[in-house]
């Protein structure tokens, strides 16, 4: 079974192999669950919750060294006040209060920094390749959301203010009693 709740964009980039894989890889596993998710945004996270209150082992496989997706990375300091259950929290408190969650419960693990570089499809199986090692699952779900947006990088004359630009805003304070300039008209650019 494979659910979909993703940019096809993302699945399309994966070399997905249809084939018999030899006895010396499948003796090679490092971990075996029910079912492994793509991405550890809000909604992967979640699931990978959800999915052990179910007693279904899984696995969250996250691409980058953070888990939680937008929210954590480009709106950490942001206050989310639109998810279900939560009045209001900043973005990385979201994403680190997802993680504990999830973290508590011995069926379902994470990985962070994990890349995937193939995914073979079998009858009643999958197996997915990584740069931390092999998964087999029965189930696959992929809840990789838009992914992380890399910004258009600005080409700058002056030197002294190279190391003064920002494209993300990890830590309100580092701007108080600060002249700035904000560039973009995008929902952060106002926040």
């Amino acid at each position: 079974m494979i659910a979909f709740a993703t940019h096809s964009a993302y699945f399309d980039s994966l070399p997905i192999c249809k084939q018999v894989v030899s006895l010396v890889n499948v003796y090679s596993l490092t971990i075996v669950k029910a079912l492994t998710i793509i991405g550890a945004g809000p909604a992967g996270l979640y699931a990978g919750f959800y999915a052990a209150l179910r007693q279904i082992s899984a696995v969250v496989i996250e691409e980058s060294p953070v888990a939680g997706g937008q929210p954590a990375q480009l709106f950490g300091q942001k206050h989310v006040t639109d998810f279900p259950a939560v009045i209001s929290c900043t973005g990385a408190e979201l994403a680190n209060r997802l993680e504990q969650q999830l973290l508590q419960m011995p069926s379902s693990s994470l990985l962070k920094n994990t890349k995937i570089s193939e995914i073979s499809v079998f009858p009643h199986s999958f197996l997915i390749r990584t740069n931390q090692g092999t998964i087999q699952a029965k189930a696959l779900l992929l809840a990789t959301g838009a992914g992380i947006s890399l910004p258009t990088l600005v080409e700058i004359d002056c030197t002294q203010a190279e190391d003064r630009l920002q494209y993300v805003m990890d830590n309100l304070e580092n701007y108080r009693n600060q002249r700035v300039i904000v560039l973009g008209g995008g929902d952060s650019a106002v926040d």
